[in-house]
C-alpha cells in the first residue's frame, strides 16, 4: 500500500516509525529529519527490531525499493506503507 508524504505529515506523530531503507551511503548524503535508516539491501535482519504495533512507513530514492520492503514486512504481520516517489518526493514537497 502507498501513501504520500502529506498523508505522513497529517498522521499522529509516535504511531509510526519512518524507515529510509536506502543503502547507508544515501541515507549518510541526507534523509528525512525523523527516519531511522535501516538498509534493507545490506542488513534485512535488523528488520526485526521494528514495532508491530505501530505503523512502518518506508520510503527509498523514488518509491520502488520501498514497495518491495513494504510487501515483504506486510506478509511478515507488520502494517508497512510505502511512500509514494520516495526522498526524490520529500525533496520536491518540503
Amino acid at each position: 500500500m502507498e501513501i504520500t508524504w502529506n498523508q505522513v505529515k497529517a498522521m499522529e506523530k509516535g504511531s509510526y516509525v519512518l524507515v529510509d531503507v536506502r543503502k547507508y551511503e544515501a541515507s549518510n548524503l541526507g534523509k528525512v529529519p525523523s527516519a531511522i535508516a535501516l538498509s534493507y539491501e545490506e542488513e534485512p535482519e535488523l528488520f526485526a527490531i521494528l514495532p508491530k504495533d505501530k505503523k512502518i512507513l518506508i520510503y527509498c530514492n523514488q518509491g520502488n525499493k520501498s514497495l518491495h520492503v513494504q510487501k515483504e514486512l506486510s506478509d511478515k504481520g507488520y502494517d508497512a506503507y510505502s511512500i509514494k516517489g520516495g526522498y526524490f518526493s520529500f525533496l520536491k514537497e518540503f
